[in-house]
């Protein structure tokens, strides 16, 4: 139930990005920006970023866990990911 308390959380902050790399927007959400002064590099146009919303979603756990965000909160976003790829919670105790 934590788990998807932080998802919810998650979502609630960063929609704005979430549906600009979901959507592929050239604009909207890119750095969780309402509103870009220049296209992102993840635009397309909105017949394509429509049309591959699977892929994009893929794509987002890739960017996910290559150090977008900080692998705890990858890995809590994206469990299912995380277990068949083998990565594991940074224990920030043991430092």
């Amino acid at each position: 139930m934590l788990k998807i308390k932080k998802n919810i959380i998650y979502f609630i902050e960063n929609w704005k990005m979430v549906i600009h790399l979901l959507f592929k927007t050239k604009r909207f959400g890119v750095n969780n920006n309402l509103w870009s002064e220049r296209d992102s590099l993840f635009g397309n146009s909105c017949l394509i970023g429509w049309s591959q919303v699977f892929k994009n979603y893929k794509m987002m756990k890739v960017r996910a866990f290559s150090g977008f965000i900080p692998l705890n909160q990858a890995i809590d976003l994206f469990p299912e990911h995380s277990k068949k790829h083998g990565y594991r919670p940074i224990d920030k105790q043991n430092k």
